[in-house]
Order: structure tokens, then C-alpha cells, then sequence
């Protein structure tokens, strides 16, 4: 079953990104910065809160975002995702900003759905590879359908409930806390 859905809004990996200068705490809209005397460098961890994710500082720079057919082949990327990464173009993020450093897990969402007594959904949205499309189907993230750890990512959510899950972290550290945009993710 694992392998039949990847969820909606699947792992929340880097769920957290906010822009800022590079002296600035990377969860920190644009405008602020993080007290003190070191400016935070790229690669710097930093945590917010017992329960936050590790966050990462990324710099500001260059890549080229998409694929071409040649990298789809030999990556055996299916045609109906493939054609979403056209054409390769050029991309400058003009900021640092902070990722998560891994995927947001079950046991730090749980704390979120425990502290806010967020609703718990009866079905998500996943990817059939077998039916190569997308629907509805039963499950939550406490049972997506296949066993789960509580240090594995968290999956079988809505864009929604991330969204909420990272303005529930900026509520409670008092920093900037987003989803990350396109091209921040890539």
C-alpha cells in the first residue's frame, strides 16, 4: 500500500522557509533580524522551540530549475510530471532563508494536532501509481495505510493543514514560520 499513494502535500519536507538577509535568523521576515552579535552563515542549524524542526540556512544564489527529457529517461519520470518541469530556466533567490532540515515527522505533527485539537481528516488525496492518477481515498496521517514511526515523516495531509502547522510554529517561537515557495523547495 506504501507504494500504491504518495500523499497530497506528501511530506512536508522543508515546510518551514522564511526570507531574510544572511545576518538575519532565518525565520525572520526580511525586515528583522536575530539579535546578538553572530550573524547566522549558511549551512547554520538553528531550533526554535523543543518541538520545532531543525532549520537550515540556505544562501542566496543561482540554479537552473526543471529537467530535460534526457534527465526524465533515466530517471523514469512518468510523462504527466515530466511536462510540469518545462522548459529549464534560471532562477535567483536573492535571499538566504531557513528549511527544515528533514521532513516535519509524525510525533511533531502529533504535538501540533494535540496543542491546537486540530480536526483529524477521514480520507486525503494520494497518487496511484498502478492507475497513474490522483483521488481520494480513506486514511489520516495517524493511519495512512501503512505502517508509520513516529520519527518518519509525516504524510496524508492537506496544504492546509501545513500551512496551519507553520503558522501554529510562528504563533508559538514568534518568528516567521511559510511553506517554502517553488523554487526555495528546489
Amino acid at each position: 500500500m506504501a507504494s500504491r499513494f504518495l500523499a497530497h502535500v506528501a511530506l512536508l519536507v522543508g515546510v518551514l522557509a522564511a526570507a531574510g538577509a544572511a545576518a538575519a535568523t532565518p525565520l525572520a521576515s526580511a525586515s528583522e533580524t536575530r539579535p546578538g552579535p553572530t550573524p547566522l552563515k549558511a549551512g547554520q542549524a538553528v531550533t526554535d522551540c523543543v518541538n520545532c524542526p531543525e532549520m537550515v540556512v540556505v544562501p542566496a544564489g543561482e540554479f537552473d530549475m526543471g529537467a530535460t527529457a534526457q534527465e526524465h529517461r533515466q530517471q523514469g519520470v512518468p510523462d504527466i510530471f515530466a511536462n510540469r518541469e518545462k522548459p529549464v530556466h534560471r532562477v535567483t533567490i536573492g535571499r538566504s532563508f531557513a528549511m527544515s532540515r528533514n521532513e516535519i515527522t509524525r510525533a511533531q505533527y502529533a504535538v501540533f494536532v494535540a496543542e491546537t485539537h486540530r480536526p483529524i481528516a477521514e480520507d486525503c488525496i494520494g497518487y496511484d501509481r498502478e492507475k497513474d492518477n490522483w483521488g481520494r481515498r480513506s486514511g489520516s496521517w495517524q493511519k495512512p495505510g501503512f505502517e508509520q514511526k513516529d520519527d518518519e515523516p509525516v504524510v496524508c495531509i492537506s496544504w492546509v493543514d501545513a500551512t496551519e502547522y507553520a503558522a501554529w510554529l510562528a504563533k508559538k517561537t514568534g518568528k516567521r514560520y511559510r511553506l517554502p515557495t517553488e523554487a526555495e523547495w528546489e
